[in-house]
Order: structure tokens, then sequence, then C-alpha cells
């Protein structure tokens, strides 16, 4: 203890000639014009704002290589001070009146990146400029700038260059829309909807699908049930998947059986990603007229995704007059899958007249879903047809298996005493254990 009281008073010495030292560096550095020697201070010390001012006036002075250097400083440091505010406006405006931007393309973004973050009150008029900069990775990071930023002033800006006959800015400032994503933007995107360009209003549309307010919906339902040209319809169309009103509901609901193939296809995306079983109803109807097999799967697939047949006017349509396998399957596993039991005279015929496995063993497997005793002849008589495949005779016996009735031992006794096929025989003989011993539980 005493020998640390000794040595007290030299501590604070030293400390004293260390905070000396560091005040005596900084301003050598400055006599010297040494800027990489100022450029460490600023990285290393805690400055006060007035040293930060000495540092900020040398290194303004001094060749772009430095200045460059104390931007990239300043953004490791994180820098919010109005001190370095100002010195980033002045590069940032520099660089414009210079024509520097795209030969330094990398530090222009540098400094749009330290602009976001900067505290000082009038750096986003600093940042306008660089919102409707030809190159798209320069008006990309202006965008996130004035994002992060939430200036309320940026709107007046914006405002003023979409009024503008230029449809470039008119485009640009749509961009930054769409970045800023709020709704106080949705009518001046309305009225560009009405622009004779068509970049225009689709950027308009793309505008709108970014901020995501359904105060826009009756235009876009507009746009996407009348619009002379195609690509602006499916645009609308895809935005009106945002929006879960009623009248957008009715607006896909009817789209859905749109004339146009591609507006149909996209009008079920639309539907399907909002969830609602309520469309059901609707893809069923559009499926029942359908004559494209893409969308009648796509429709098929998407009453699967909502769980309902839509009162099963679509899949009786398919499972009646279709003749593809692919989509007969479709139907039947759709059918299985919502478990109709309107579907079962269309199981029995196909069952009769389709051939193939994969159609056959839907129709097994579906007719043991409602385990309705007068379905069992079907399932034995498939059981003992050995013209019929084993895959399909294998599910038969699962089929009659899910009923687990006494009703079905003695004619599988009979059929296995005549069965040939050693799976088939070794299938029914766990079967009939399992009945037998269920029989023997109740005796």
């Amino acid at each position: 203890m005493k020998n640390l009281r000794r040595l007290l008073p030299l501590i604070l010495s030293l400390c004293g000639v260390a905070l000396f030292a560091q005040e005596i560096t900084l301003s050598e550095a400055v006599a010297s014009k040494d800027y990489e020697r100022l450029i460490a201070i600023y990285k290393t010390s805690t400055l006060d704002a007035s040293e930060t001012a000495t540092v900020i006036r040398e290194i303004s002075a001094a060749k772009q290589k430095f200045r460059k250097a104390f931007m990239q400083a300043v953004f490791e440091k994180k820098a919010t001070d109005t001190t370095v505010g100002s010195f980033l406006q002045n590069e940032l405006m520099r660089l414009i009146k210079e024509k520097e931007v795209e030969d330094d393309v990398e530090y222009t973004k540098l400094c749009l990146k330290v602009a976001a973050i900067n505290s000082a009150s009038d750096i986003i008029f600093a940042i306008a400029p660089y919102l409707v900069h030809p190159r798209e990775t320069i008006r990309a990071e202006a965008n996130a700038a004035v994002a992060a930023k939430k200036d309320e002033r940026i709107f007046l800006i914006l405002s003023e260059l979409i009024a503008k006959e230029n449809n470039i800015d008119k485009i640009y400032a749509m961009e930054t829309l769409m970045a800023l994503k709020d709704d106080r933007a949705v009518p001046a995107l309305l009225q560009e909807l009405a622009n004779p360009n068509k970049s225009v209003r689709f950027f308009a549309l793309k505008a709108i699908e970014a901020i995501g307010s359904d105060k826009a919906q009756y235009a876009v339902i507009e746009i996407a049930q009348k619009d002379a040209d195609e690509e602006m319809r499916l645009k609308a169309v895809s935005v009106l998947r945002l929006f879960k009103t009623s009248p957008v509901f009715y607006a896909l609901q009817n789209l859905v059986k749109d004339a146009n193939l591609s507006v149909r296809a996209k009008a079920l995306d639309s539907a399907l990603e909002q969830k609602n079983k309520r469309f059901a109803s609707a893809l069923s109807e559009g499926l029942a007229r359908e004559v494209d097999a893409a969308q009648k799967l796509a429709l098929l697939q998407g009453l699967i995704a909502l769980s309902s047949g839509g009162g099963m006017k679509g899949i009786y349509t398919i499972l009646k007059n279709e003749t593809s396998e692919n989509l007969l399957v479709w139907a039947l596993y759709t059918c299985n899958k919502i478990g109709d039991k309107g579907c079962d005279e269309h199981l029995l015929r196909l069952l009769e007249t389709r051939k193939e496995d994969a159609i056959q063993i839907e129709c097994v497997l579906g007719l043991s879903l409602r385990k309705q005793q007068k379905h069992l002849a079907a399932l034995f008589a498939v059981l003992s047809d050995t013209q019929r495949s084993a895959v399909v005779r294998s599910a038969a016996i699962a089929s009659i298996a899910a009923f687990d009735t006494e009703a079905s031992i003695l004619p599988l006794f009979t059929i296995y005493e005549r069965e040939k096929e050693p799976n088939i025989r070794a299938q029914m003989r766990v079967l009939f254990v399992n009945l037998m011993q269920a029989k023997l539980k109740k005796l």
C-alpha cells in the first residue's frame, strides 16, 4: 500500500503528460499538415466539437484521397454529429458540382451511407439530387438513406418531381416512394396511373405494391379488369393479392374466370395467396369451364390448398368429362382429400372404365373413406380380379381393412383359398387374422 501511495504522484504526472502529448499531437498534425495523423487521431480519440471542427477544417482543404480516408473513418466510427454533417453536405454537393460522381461511384455511395445516419437537419437536401441520378446503384443508396432518415420534407421534394413532365424523374421519384412505403404517397401515385406513358403507370403500380395500402384498391381493380395492356393487367392482378377487402375479393372471383388465360392464372395465384376458403366456389366454377390443361391442374391444386371443393361442380365436371390420366388422378385425389360423398358414383364408374393403376388406386382408396358397406362388394370384386395389377389389388385389401367388419371374413376367406400370388396371400392372411381376433374379442 505504501509503495502504491509513493507511485500515485508519478502515475498522475504521467497521465497528465499523456493528455498533454495528445493535445500537442493534434496541434502538430495541424501545423505540419499531416493529414494521415489527423485522420488517425480522429479515429482513435474522443474529440470535442471544437477539435472535430479543427480536423474537418484541415481535411476539407486536403486532397481528395484524404477526404475519402476521413469519410471512411467517419463511417467506421458511425459519427452522427452535425459538425461532420456540414462536411458531408459539402462533399455531396461538391461531387455533383464538379461532376465527380461517375468518376468515383464508391466514394459517392460511402457519402450516402454516412448521410443515412447523420443528424444534420438539412442533410436531406444534399441527398435529394442523388434520387434522380442515372446510375441505379447511386439511386438505390440514396433511397436507402432517405428511408432511414424518415424526414417529412422528402415528400415535398418527391411531389415536385412527380409533378414534372419529365417521365424519368417521375419514375425515379416512385423508386424512392417504394423505399419509403408511406401511404401518404398514394394520391400522387393514383394520378400517375392515368399517365399515357406505360412505364410511368407500371412504376406507379409497383410503388403502390411496395406501400401495400388498400386506399388504391379501386384504381388497381379497374386496371386489372379493363386495361388494354396485358402487362399492366397482370401487374394489377398481382397487386390485388395484398388487399384483403370485399371489393378485391369479388374482383378476384371474376378474374379467375377471365377470358385471358394469363390473367386467370395470375388471379388464381393472388386469390390463393389470401388463403381465403371463400374463393373455392369461384375456383370450382372456373374449373368447370376451363379448357387449358395446366390451368385445370392449378385450379385442382388450389382447391386442395383451400381444403374445399367449392360446391364440387368443377371436380365433378373433370371426373365426368376429362380424358387425361394426370388430371383424373388429381381430381380423384382432390375428391378423396375433401371427402365428398358425391364422388362415390364417379369412383365406381372410373374403377370399371379406366385401367390405369394410378386412377384405380385412387378410386379404391376413395371408396373406403366413408366406410359405406355397399362399397365392399366393389372392393372385393377388385381384389378377386387377377387381371388387375398387384398394387391395385393390394390397395383394395388396405381399403377393405379400413371397414373392420365381420362381413368381410367370409368373402375374404373365399378369395384367399384360390389366390396364387404370394404377396397378396400374405396381406390377406394378416387382414383375416386381424378380423378374426376382433370377432373373438366380441365373443
